[in-house]
């Protein structure tokens, strides 16, 4: 037992400086926005209210892999009876600048899962794409950011919803 506290102890003298310099490289937060269809698919469908969380890692100053989940409920319109439901996870990397000492812009592109539901059709599907984004954080006192985010998600199957899908949100983010 003794070994293995001392064990325990010497790992943490050695390992505390490491975990201190990556504390201030993790951030989270939450999402909400609009999401909606292009192409055909906004024609009959309504534009949804998103929301979700994400989080990520700084690499350094200017770069960092993002990840989010998020999801939408879209009704049809007048016409038609039902909802399609989209749940979205990402992930990229992002590539950010300062501007000023409390703005910071940023895009990214990456990979993304797409998971629809088409009530009215009765069909379930999962593709996969890419997106292409960008915004604006503003940085606030106690390791807080709120800012703005866009995103084109390209979807590579036209089934069940013919059409790409557009976010954009408002982030609150937090600083680990």
């Amino acid at each position: 037992m003794r070994k293995v506290l001392v064990l325990f102890t010497a790992a943490w003298v050695l390992l505390s400086p490491l975990m201190a310099s990556a504390a201030d490289k993790w951030y989270v937060g939450m999402l909400l926005g609009s999401e909606f269809f292009t192409s055909n698919a906004g024609d009959y469908l309504d534009d949804g209210f998103a929301y979700g969380v994400f989080g990520g890692y700084r690499l350094d100053r200017q770069i960092s892999l993002e990840a989010s989940l998020s999801t939408a409920s879209h009704d049809y319109d007048v016409y038609h009876h039902g909802e399609v439901d989209v749940t979205s996870l990402v992930f990229g990397p992002r590539f950010s600048g300062m501007v000023g000492r409390s703005v910071e812009l940023y895009g990214g592109a990456g990979l993304g899962l797409y998971h629809i539901e088409d009530d009215p059709r009765d069909e379930t599907d999962t593709q996969s794409g890419l997106y292409l984004g960008g915004g604006i954080d503003f940085l606030l006192p106690q390791a807080m950011r709120l800012g703005l985010d866009l995103k084109y998600n390209v979807l590579f199957d036209d089934r069940p919803i013919d059409g790409d899908i557009v976010t954009f949100v408002v982030r609150l983010g937090f600083d680990l």
